[in-house]
């Protein structure tokens, strides 16, 4: 397969991830809406109904139900007339002469998380202790090999894998380490 001639890379800041991540946890629209408005200067256009059905379908692709791809064609109305764009005079996709290039311009909250999702889309995790007391189930990673949301997740695993290692490993532990120190483990 070859490579395409020119791809248009989404580079957002590490603010992107936060709001893309806030998204799929969050468990109200007003809550999510008013808190990154200000921070990403646009509203969510189309309203609770709208923001649902795209959190279900964000959550969908994070979980490896649907493919993302056609997900996010989807989401910014790439293949579907999406309800909420029709009349618009903005554009998602900008040329600049000047520049010889096109730009991605989201034009609303829903746009900007949904370029987030297409950016982010190699780092996305769900936390291994979402069963649990984990806030926020779904994450980007920070490295490739995470499981963990946060330290406070971890922690409970953590713990688990040190108790396992100290029944199996600390008897051997202590005698090797008494005997470096001149000393000898009384009953141990």
């Amino acid at each position: 397969m070859k490579r395409p001639l020119h791809t248009l890379p989404i580079r957002f800041t590490k603010v992107a991830a936060k709001l893309l991540v806030a998204f799929a946890n969050a468990v109200d629209f007003e809550g999510f809406e008013s808190k990154w408005i200000e921070a990403v200067g646009t509203a969510w256009i189309g309203g609770a109904e709208s923001f649902a059905e795209s959190q279900r379908a964000v959550r969908d692709v994070w979980e490896g139900k649907i493919g993302g791809a056609q997900a996010v064609s989807w989401g910014l109305g790439l293949i579907a007339d999406r309800p909420e764009y029709q009349g618009s005079s903005m554009q998602l996709i900008r040329v600049d002469w000047e520049r010889s290039s096109l730009f991605l311009t989201p034009r609303d909250l829903n746009e900007y998380m949904w370029l987030s999702l297409l950016q982010y889309s190699q780092r996305l995790g769900i936390c291994a202790n979402h069963g649990n007391d984990c806030k926020n189930h779904y994450f980007v990673k920070i490295k490739p090999n995470q499981k963990f949301c946060s330290d406070e997740c971890a922690l409970p695993a953590q713990r688990e894998f040190k108790r396992q290692w100290w029944e199996s490993h600390g008897q051997q532990w202590r005698r090797k380490r008494a005997r470096k120190k001149g000393g000898t483990t009384k009953g141990r």
